[in-house]
């Protein structure tokens, strides 16, 4: 038996970040000289208490900014946390699977060894589970 979900859903919101102004990753960056960029994370999923067939998986999208602490930086990653709720907040209908953001955190984000300023989307797919 073979169940795909995980790597479906992450490329769906990958694909959904097309045109972003910065670089758009699924691996947080190995170095802060990648930054500001966007990073799709990897899923966590549970399956609904009461329905069985259905699988929940929430991803996390980290919008990451510069290491300067300017003006200019937190700008530039407020643009990206609006972008993510641009986004997110209502998705087109994808056939079989249903986006939707759950959540939009400020904080930060250690990236190649550097604590970096961040907003994390957390994005929550609910597909049907039939193997």
């Amino acid at each position: 038996m073979t169940v795909q979900a995980i790597a479906p859903v992450r490329r769906l919101v990958w694909e959904m970040l097309r045109g972003s102004p910065v670089p758009v990753f699924r691996y947080l960056p190995g170095s802060a000289d990648d930054l500001p960029s966007i990073v799709v994370g990897r899923p966590d999923g549970t399956t609904d208490p009461d329905t069985s067939a259905l699988l929940a998986l929430t991803v996390p999208v980290f919008a990451l900014g510069r290491t300067e602490r300017d003006d200019d930086a937190q700008a530039e990653l407020d643009d990206l946390g609006d972008l993510l709720l641009g986004r997110f907040w209502a998705p087109p209908p994808t056939e079989g699977v249903h986006l939707r953001l759950d959540d939009l955190t400020a904080g930060t984000v250690e990236v190649g060894g550097v604590t970096v300023p961040a907003y994390t989307a957390a994005v929550s797919a609910r597909l049907s589970f039939c193997p």
